[in-house]
């Protein structure tokens, strides 16, 4: 057993492979955007309904000629409010478990190459 092996700051594939740490700082970075993509989607239908509603209520008298109908006075809000949130949150751990299966797939995938290489 490594003593020093808690304090490296480097991470491995295998005791061969080294991830450089420009891949691993790119790899966060797509994570990151995933994260705000998936955010700003999401929360676009809330951040709509709310423009249109101060329009409608600086122009018109409530409810005005967007909210007169009973769907968009009643479950815009509730699709973009609630639904579209939950959507959000359901997402995310599902971007993390993808990221991170994907890495250890490829972990996985390499060590398995270059165990297979030793013994050939």
């Amino acid at each position: 057993i490594n003593a020093e092996w808690p304090l490296r700051r480097e991470v491995y594939f295998s005791r061969s492979n080294k991830i450089s740490k420009s891949r691993l700082k790119s790899s966060a970075t797509i994570t990151i955007i995933l994260y705000t993509v998936t955010y700003i989607v999401f929360n676009m239908p809330n951040f709509i309904n709310y423009v249109l509603w101060n329009i409608t209520s600086v122009m018109y008298e409530w409810p005005g000629p967007l909210y007169s109908s009973l769907f968009m006075q009643y479950y815009s809000w509730n699709i973009s409010g609630e639904l579209c949130l939950v959507m959000n949150s359901t997402v995310n751990p599902l971007i993390y478990l993808f990221r991170y299966t994907l890495c250890v797939i490829v972990t996985l995938q390499r060590n398995f190459h270059c165990s297979l290489a030793k013994l050939l």
